[in-house]
């Protein structure tokens, strides 16, 4: 190759990020010199510019303002955004480098990288000394560190969190989004100390503290591992422990931001957008029907790495029926022992409980019933009284309590209705004749049997 064709070679993107990687490997003083300075994202996108897009190191002039184009070109390419840290070298490289010495070294790489030419001809051919250009062969010893981001269980990286790394003064140094595969970052100072930050958790885990590590004086890959935890929240019945459908609730912040609402399901709900460590305000905003809707509760995201589960109770809306036994004709309540079952069905096949009564009371009373339909019947009727075929629908919900379709004003959760029985009869005093009945059938029966025994002593005397 002849010296000229130097000047006009292009490269394509492959070559560039190889190219941009040998460059640190044969000026070992770039990477020290980098790390002194402030680099903006101008020079960066420069530098990029100017060697993936124009070749001649003379154009570089051209670029003192750069363009919206060249910035949202770096943004997009992902495979080349990752080389942030090795276009921040190059760029100040340039800047301290004469443009012929720096043609001269920046051809040495790519003579002897993608063309395999001898180190010696190199320099001969271009008339470096191995003084003035620190030109030497050295190994890679770039730092390579490896970031894991998996949850509790640790089976598998989890994908959809934005991570950025982020050295002592601040500044980013490397941000992603976490894909099926950990993530490999280059170039790390030794001895440096780097913050690992979760910017966006997936949906449905809550957002991780930050992760501090240091760089390692070795060869090997670091790993930083970062694990999300859930949060998990369970609206259920105080009594049955089961998760309860319809509740609306709702996630808020200290300052009252809400963080994530949901309508609640069989399941519990795994809440998206906290962050460990910090505090949260859940609230029912609508209770399911039939319950009480309950206090808010405040909770704090712990540092554990472990499924946090949070549980609200809602106590149902409980109401009383008492039966009052009555006569059906001087409707004086009946003081008398017996016994009442609610029951599930019209035809009274389901029994749901048997109330007994107490003889002082006169009536039985079904306690803490919740919102449905119910019937009521008797089941033993008080002394000297006739059972009542009755059977009385009881009707619970939202608007009140209904005895057979007719609503009934309630005293402290409890409605009281009444359940009438008719007397046995028995004769009354002063009337004979059942008594004159009674003895001529008595008379009847006598006379019969004295004839059947006068006939029995007449055929003894005829033998």
């Amino acid at each position: 190759m002849r010296k000229n064709d130097l000047i006009t070679y292009k490269m394509s993107k492959e070559e560039t990020i190889k190219y941009l990687r040998n460059a640190l490997i044969v000026y070992p003083g770039l990477r020290a010199m980098i790390e002194e300075r402030n680099v903006k994202v101008e020079r960066m996108a420069r530098a990029k510019y100017a060697l993936f897009e124009h070749d001649k190191l003379e154009e570089m002039e051209q670029f003192e303002n750069v363009d919206e184009y060249v910035l949202s070109e770096m943004k997009k390419d992902k495979e080349l955004n990752e080389l942030k840290y090795q276009f921040k070298m190059i760029s100040s490289f340039m800047q301290n480098l004469t443009k012929t010495n720096a043609y001269k070294l920046l051809s040495y790489i790519r003579l002897k990288y993608f063309f395999d030419m001898p180190r010696r001809d190199i320099i001969n051919q271009l008339h470096l000394t191995e003084k003035t250009y620190d030109i030497k062969e050295v190994k890679n010893e770039t730092t390579l560190v490896e970031v894991s981001k998996t949850d509790i269980t640790g089976d598998k990286e989890l994908e959809d969190a934005k991570l950025s790394v982020i050295d002592e003064n601040n500044k980013v140094i490397d941000e992603w989004t976490s894909t099926a595969r950990t993530h490999k970052i280059e170039g790390l100072k030794v001895g440096k100390t780097y913050t690992l930050r979760e910017d966006l958790a997936p949906i449905g885990y809550a957002k991780s503290t930050d992760i501090k590590f240091k760089v390692e004086n070795t060869g090997k890959v670091q790993k930083v591992t970062m694990i999300d935890k859930v949060v998990e929240i369970s609206k259920t019945d105080i009594t049955t422990g089961e998760e309860l459908e319809g509740a609306e609730l709702t996630v808020t912040d200290e300052n009252g931001k809400v963080i994530d609402s949901w309508t609640s399901t069989k399941e519990a709900h795994k809440v998206t957008g906290l962050e460990e460590g910090k505090k949260y305000t859940l609230t029912e905003t609508t209770c399911p029907y039939g319950y009480k809707q309950a206090e808010s509760i405040t909770f704090e995201v712990s540092k554990d790495k472990e499924t946090q589960k949070i549980e609200m109770k809602d106590a149902p809306i409980l109401k009383n029926v008492k039966v009052q036994k009555v006569d059906s004709e001087t409707k004086e309540v009946i003081k008398e022992k017996f016994v009442f079952g609610i029951y599930k069905d019209a035809e009274c096949k389901e029994l749901i409980q048997e109330v007994k009564s107490n003889k002082d009371d006169g009536f039985v009373e079904f306690k803490d019933l919740r919102y449905g339909t119910y019937y009521v019947k008797e089941v033993s009727a008080p002394k000297g009284y006739e059972l009542s075929d009755r059977i009385a629908k009881v009707e619970i919900n939202d608007k009140g309590i209904f005895v057979d379709d007719t609503q009934i004003t309630e005293t402290e959760d409890t409605i009281t209705f009444d359940f009438e029985n008719k007397k046995i009869e028995v004769p009354k005093t002063g009337d004979n004749s059942a008594v004159r009945l009674a003895l001529g059938v008595m008379l009847l029966a006598f006379l019969g049997i004295a004839w059947v025994v006068i006939k029995i002593f007449k055929k003894k005397d005829n033998k």
